[in-house]
């Protein structure tokens, strides 16, 4: 398989394995393995950004995923298996014809996104999903894949969620 062919799949169910929005973290770690803070730093409050591989996971103080950003950009593209741990290696930074051509063999119905389409870059989204493809434009090279996302579900956080396994100092509260 191929990363288009991934990357389309992902376009049509907007989640890979366990790892989709609304997911709680415990279950996409059972499935896929234990993930690791993309940001380091001495905070370890909450929400935080985790990641398998390239893919980027937002997760909320209850421990629910809220937002899906996969880094296509770099030479080479790790994404989570769909059905165990570990990560599959793929050539990254394809095309727009070579994206686009994925997503109609694979019927996932997309269009242009102008919200995210600036000078620079362009964008399309998957109808059903709502799953954003975000292209680099240069003059010399066609549009390069930067990165792919799926977007929360602007879930609130109840108040009763659990505290953080490491207590807040004053000064990151």
């Amino acid at each position: 398989m191929t990363l288009v062919n991934r990357l389309a799949q992902f376009a049509d169910a907007a989640s890979i394995g366990e790892i989709a929005i609304g997911a709680q973290l415990a279950d996409v770690e059972r499935v896929h393995g234990e993930t690791f803070d993309m940001i380091v730093s001495n905070r370890r409050a909450w929400p935080r950004l985790l990641g398998l591989g390239d893919a980027e996971l937002w997760v909320c103080r209850c421990r629910r995923v809220n937002l899906i950003c996969l880094q296509t950009w770099q030479a080479e593209v790790q994404l989570p298996y769909a059905d165990r741990p570990g990560c599959e290696a793929f050539p990254g930074e394809p095309t727009y014809e070579d994206v686009i051509g994925a997503l109609d063999a694979a019927e996932v119905a997309w269009a242009p996104y102008p919200p995210l389409t600036l000078p620079g870059q362009m964008a399309v989204r998957a109808d059903t999903s709502g799953v954003e493809f975000v292209f680099v434009c240069d003059d010399d090279a066609p549009p390069l894949l930067n990165s792919v996302s799926v977007p929360g579900d602007n879930h609130t956080c109840p108040s009763t969620a659990p505290i953080p396994s490491t207590p807040l100092t004053d000064s990151e509260s």
